[in-house]
């Protein structure tokens, strides 16, 4: 794991202990819109802040049917509240 993403994985953490009402779940298989709208926010997000091995892990498993990842919060600016999402997302497909 790299520096960066260990700080991330640290600092989701301590959000989600602080926060616990806040857990969004991504699945893997879900195809609504709102699970669209944030897996496509936390991967965009991912790529925007560099920490690229995170993202190519979160798409592995999201690829490999039937996983999920817990994410703090349902998108990314209520968790980190300096992030301002760009107009364009990462369209996971």
């Amino acid at each position: 794991m790299t520096p960066e993403s260990e700080a991330f994985y640290k600092r989701m953490k301590s959000f989600v202990v602080q926060n616990p009402d806040m857990t969004f779940i991504i699945y893997s298989a879900e195809k609504d819109e709102r699970q669209s709208k944030s897996r496509d926010a936390w991967l965009t997000y991912l790529k925007a802040k560099g920490l690229n091995s995170t993202y190519k892990t979160w798409v592995h498993i999201l690829k490999n049917g039937g996983k999920a990842i817990a994410v703090p919060a349902e998108f990314p600016e209520f968790f980190d509240i300096s992030y301002e999402p760009p107009k364009h997302t990462v369209v996971f497909s």
